[in-house]
């Protein structure tokens, strides 16, 4: 019982992990970089698979935050005592609607997009763990964001 709980919060964890502002590219919040960059391609959802290998090579931003999900994701399995044969799926999908939103960025008001990230997992017994996280990101502007000291 107490591992079948454990495992219901590692969806959470990664959520607070990857959301995070420690997920950057050269010191800015990747989802800054991320939503702009996708949509200039007309996609408005994401989905990666956290157990796969990345073969993205044809774009920086989605290798890194393909990269950091799958790496955050394996970071949570381990701190919670499971190995990734416990798991036969396990996937990250982001969704954002195309409609602007108000928002701040450092108290500066800003638009941007209601972005839903979801993690979803399902066990070597077929249970499944999931959670969902809802945040304001609007596209990377250096002039109001602070650029962190760590970088990745």
């Amino acid at each position: 019982m107490a591992k079948s709980r454990l495992m219901k919060g590692v969806p959470h964890n990664v959520l607070g992990t990857f959301c995070s502002r420690y997920s950057n590219i050269d010191g800015y919040w990747m989802f800054g970089f991320l939503i702009p960059h996708l949509e200039l391609s007309d996609i408005n959802s994401l989905t990666i698979d956290l157990i796969g290998d990345c073969h993205i090579r044809n774009s920086l931003i989605l290798h890194t935050v393909h990269r950091r999900s799958v790496s955050v994701f394996r970071d949570q399995i381990g701190k919670a005592g499971f190995s990734l044969s416990h798991v036969r799926s396990a996937t990250l999908n982001i969704s954002w609607p195309r409609q602007d939103i108000d928002g701040q960025v450092n108290l500066h008001k800003c638009e941007g997009r209601a972005v839903l990230f979801r993690v979803c997992i399902v066990t070597s017994h077929g249970r499944m763990c999931d959670a969902e996280m809802k945040m304001f990101v609007a596209p990377h502007n250096p002039r109001v964001e602070h650029r962190s000291g760590r970088l990745s």
